[in-house]
């Protein structure tokens, strides 16, 4: 079924356009179920890897080919990568779910903080040529490189849009990975949910695009969704209802800051308060990675040596 979708969509592309793209899309679950089917044994790392490999190589060839619906596919290949990291290291390794997640997240973490240089280099920008004290003035760009700056432009903000959108997928799963195991989990881990879904709603007052921001904003809201789906499937009922709480408190939170736009608009708060959030985002963004070393066992691996 995956060989015959691809097929179909590579002959078909040329020919009808959009919905060559739509199949494109539509094909990327029969090819994650074909590749990882064709592990033998029961389901485990090694077949998601697999699975995550072609779909990520899948994603990757339609962004070659086309350059339509570039946030999906950019989205897709950084999922497939992260996952595809995840569970290359699992499979190597019998390591616990917590340390899964945290890989998972320090993978998003590095995806959101590159987005923008990795954008532009997918967008081919022309480099700008500073010249040393004492060279000759570089000669400018030609008319050709000029005009095509706007559709390379273009190029770059869909990259952007779907580096932050697999950032924040990578996120969600990092964080379910991490909280939502059957067995309690300690407050640390709690903190590192907590404190990444905060960093990413107070990382969104610095990007100018709906998109990126809208992503932001909404990785709370499916982390929580995530997790009440979790501890209602498995029977973990007052977890659930905590959980539901929380989702209840965002909605309401949302619905106050959306009935006063001003609050929600950084341009209007004073500049020692900016600072203030500057400094509140840079600390949570800085206690993520000792955090994760501490659930990992870094510090007691060292300690113990």
């Amino acid at each position: 079924l995956a060989v015959l979708t691809v097929a179909a969509a590579l002959l078909l592309r040329p020919r009808t356009g959009g919905s060559a793209v739509e199949l494109a899309i539509a094909a990327l679950a029969p090819i994650a179920t074909a590749f990882a089917l064709a592990v033998p044994g029961e389901f485990g790392a090694a077949q998601i890897l697999l699975g995550a490999a072609g779909v990520t190589a899948w994603a990757l060839i339609n962004m070659m080919i086309d350059k339509r619906n570039l946030q999906v596919f950019t989205a897709v290949a950084v999922v497939g990568s992260g996952v595809l990291v995840a569970a290359a290291v699992s499979a190597l390794w019998h390591l616990p779910m917590a340390t899964i997640g945290c890989i998972v997240l320090v993978t998003a973490l590095l995806v959101t903080i590159s987005a923008p240089q990795l954008s532009a280099m997918w967008a081919r920008f022309p480099l700008p040529a500073i010249p040393a004290p004492g060279d000759p003035t570089p000669t400018p760009p030609s008319l050709r490189v000029l005009e095509d700056l706007p559709r390379r432009v273009r190029i770059s903000d869909a990259h952007q849009t779907g580096f932050i959108a697999g950032a924040v997928l990578l996120s969600v799963l990092g964080s379910l990975a991490i909280a939502g195991q059957p067995n309690s989990v300690s407050g640390w881990a709690w903190y590192l949910v907590a404190a990444t879904s905060a960093a990413s709603v107070l990382r969104a007052r610095v990007w100018d695009t709906v998109g990126c921001k809208t992503w932001l904003l909404a990785q709370p809201f499916l982390v929580v969704t995530g997790l009440l789906i979790a501890f209602a499937a498995q029977h973990r009922y007052p977890a659930a209802l905590c959980v539901l709480v929380a989702l209840a408190a965002l909605v309401a939170a949302w619905v106050f800051v959306a009935s006063n736009p001003r609050l929600a608009d950084p341009e209007a708060y004073s500049l020692p308060m900016r600072r203030i959030v500057g400094f509140l985002a840079s600390a949570l963004d800085a206690s993520l990675i000792p955090v994760m070393a501490y659930l990992v066992g870094l510090f007691e691996w060292v300690l113990n040596r």
